[in-house]
């Protein structure tokens, strides 16, 4: 029987290696998306409301109104990614 070279490879240690690059390259993609949105700022409560309130009067929403709710809203993206984020075995 042929023995293959890969027999005493140790895979898990490989596997490791790579989440922990995985994991260093999504932290990074989270940096660089938030010094992206770091400059669109929240929406006040009075301001939601205030659009709310248009959008449930008007019945319709305009490109402006919809543009400023969701890059005000970025920042909540990242709040529920980083729940999904894989975690690193060490």
């Amino acid at each position: 029987m042929n023995e293959s070279k890969y027999d005493d490879y140790d895979f898990e240690d490989e596997e490791e290696r790579y989440s922990a690059y995985e994991h260093r390259i999504l932290n990074d993609t989270i940096k660089w998306y938030l010094s992206k949105i770091g400059k669109y700022k929240l929406l006040t409560r009075e301001r939601e409301f205030e659009l709310a309130r248009h959008i449930i009067n008007d019945g319709k929403i305009t490109n402006e109104h919809e543009k400023e709710l969701i890059l005000s809203n970025l920042k909540l993206v990242i709040s529920v990614a980083k729940r999904y984020i894989p975690t690193t075995r060490n």
